[in-house]
C-alpha cells in the first residue's frame, strides 16, 4: 500500500512540474507592446499582447483637460495576417472587421504603425515598443 501511494505522489509531482514548464513556455510566447501619441487636445495610450496569430488590442484616448468623461477605452481582439515585409491584415474577431497595418521599424524595439497605407490622421497612427 505504501508503494501506491509514493508512485501516486511522484506521479502528481511529475505532473506538477511538467505544468509549470508549459506556462513558462506559453509565457515567452507572448510579446507585449506599448505606446503613446501625443496630439493637441488629447492623447492615445495602446496597449498590445501578442500570442501566436492573436492580438489583444486596448486603446485609451483621453483628454488634456483632465476631464475622465472624455475618456474612451476600446479593447479589440484581432486576429492576423502577414501580407508581405511591413504589413499584415487584422481582422477583428468580434466583428469580422478587418484593418490593413503598415509598420514601420524605428530600433530594435520600437515601431511606428499605420493604419491605412496613407494615414489621413493621427487616429491612424500608433508608436509602440515591445518589452
Amino acid at each position: 500500500m505504501s508503494l501506491i501511494a509514493t508512485k501516486f505522489k511522484q506521479c502528481l509531482v511529475v505532473i506538477a512540474i511538467i505544468n509549470v514548464c508549459i506556462f513558462y513556455v506559453t509565457a515567452k510566447q507572448t510579446t507585449h507592446w506599448t505606446g503613446n501619441i501625443t496630439s493637441p487636445g488629447y492623447n492615445t495610450s495602446t496597449a498590445t499582447t501578442q500570442y501566436k496569430n492573436e492580438l489583444n488590442i486596448v486603446v485609451t484616448q483621453y483628454s488634456d483637460d483632465q476631464d475622465r468623461k472624455k475618456d474612451i477605452t476600446r479593447n479589440v481582439v484581432t486576429s492576423y495576417q502577414l501580407l508581405g515585409t511591413n504589413s499584415s491584415l487584422l481582422i477583428n474577431l468580434s466583428n469580422s472587421r478587418s484593418d490593413y497595418h503598415q509598420y514601420f521599424r524605428l530600433d530594435d524595439k520600437c515601431s511606428l504603425i499605420l493604419r491605412r497605407p496613407r494615414p489621413e490622421n493621427v487616429h491612424d497612427l500608433a508608436m509602440v515598443c515591445r518589452h
